[in-house]
């Protein structure tokens, strides 16, 4: 419907290495009806390119193209989206001819339509609705950098949304399983916080990335980070991993409590039954380093058997408490610790304690009894 063509620029440079360059940009309005008196169909797509002679001993020819916001109905597609592109090289005249190469982008496929069910208008702008119904739609991002030269700019990168068992079926292969069990059709990869993502994994050992005209394709945190959401039959667990050496760790999991039938039940702990087991640890490296160790669970087996187990640690301070019960008697061993700056002052108290009681012991058979005839 309308092209602009903006921002033209020359880039010189004299130090350390000297280069030339320009780069300009193109910002393209679409229409899906063909009519202007109707824009609520209009979306602007924005592309800007970069061309650049580097000196050298060997001379080099970088070239840069983005394209930022969300290509609806792509090649006349209704059910297909692409957007968010970026590709990169640099050449030179000797081998290995290619020293760096880069390419990003995201797809988004909908069952019916793109527009109504997957993505999200904000003025001219589209973008994935993060609560688009994964029956419906599927997003994938991704995207990598190889650079010879400079093995620092190197990065990797993978983002998928839900990917269900509705997903796979109605999404990918156009079958109907709306009459399964809930627990069937959203077994896979759920969201279940909400973000829009139920598999990220970014790889950036060397450095940070910010996105930006002339500058990185995308915007990615220094290190490596995994964060996997999935459900099984009903079952959820989240595990997010986020790894910066030598600088930072931090690894955070939980998921939701388990109930058996009765016969095996785990959750957060015998106060909390509303959450599952969870696990956390962090350690960062500085001036005063700090670690953190974070461990909650309780578990019951037929009713006259449970444990629970509760760890909390850090660099100055322990505390663990193990309860175990099984047929009227229960065993209590609990250590509590503060870890002094000097190798020779350590503090710490432990107790062990022991109890039965017949009536208890009564009460967990009949407990037994009663999951043995469920």
């Amino acid at each position: 419907n309308k092209a602009i063509l903006n921002n033209f620029n020359l880039q010189v440079g004299f130090a350390p290495t000297a280069y030339v360059g320009f780069g300009v940009g193109l910002e393209l309005t679409t229409d899906q009806d063909g009519k202007a008196e109707t824009t609520d169909d209009q979306a602007e797509l924005r592309f800007d390119g970069s061309i650049q002679a580097v000196s050298g001993a060997v001379p080099t020819m970088k070239f840069q193209l983005a394209m930022d916001g969300i290509w609806r109905n792509a090649f006349g597609n209704k059910h297909f989206a692409i957007g968010n592109l970026g590709c990169s090289a640099s050449l030179t005249a000797a081998p290995p001819f290619i020293t760096s190469f880069a390419l990003n982008g995201e797809v988004i496929v909908g069952k019916e339509s793109v527009v109504s069910d997957c993505m999200v208008q904000s003025g001219k702008k589209w973008a994935w609705k993060s609560t688009a119904s994964p029956s419906k739609c599927f997003r994938g991002v991704g995207g990598f950098q190889i650079d010879i030269v400079n093995p620092v700019n190197n990065y990797f990168y993978i983002g998928i949304s839900q990917l269900t068992m509705e997903t796979i079926f109605g999404v990918f292969m156009g079958v109907d399983i709306t009459t399964w069990p809930t627990c069937i059709q959203q077994s896979g990869f759920k969201d279940r916080d909400g973000d829009g993502e139920a598999l990220r994994l970014e790889v950036a050992p060397g450095r940070a990335f910010t996105k930006g005209p002339g500058g990185d394709l995308v915007t990615l945190g220094h290190g490596i980070r995994l964060k996997g959401e999935f459900n099984i039959l009903g079952w959820g667990a989240t595990a997010d991993i986020a790894v910066n050496l030598p600088t930072n760790v931090k690894v955070d999991v939980s998921c939701d409590p388990l109930n058996l039938g009765g016969v095996l039940m785990v959750y957060k702990s015998s106060s909390d039954k509303n959450n599952g087991p969870s696990f956390h640890f962090s350690a960062v490296a500085d001036v005063t380093p700090q670690v953190n160790l974070e461990i909650n669970a309780y578990a019951t087996l037929l009713g006259f058997i449970s444990s629970e187990v509760s760890v909390v640690a850090s660099n100055t301070q322990l505390q663990l408490s193990i309860i175990n019960n099984f047929a009227g008697s229960t065993t209590t061993m609990m250590l509590s610790a503060a870890l002094a700056s000097s190798v020779n002052n350590y503090a710490f108290e432990v107790a062990f304690n022991w109890k039965y009681s017949l009536e208890k012991m009564i009460e967990a058979m009949k407990s037994f009894m009663n999951v043995a005839d469920k």
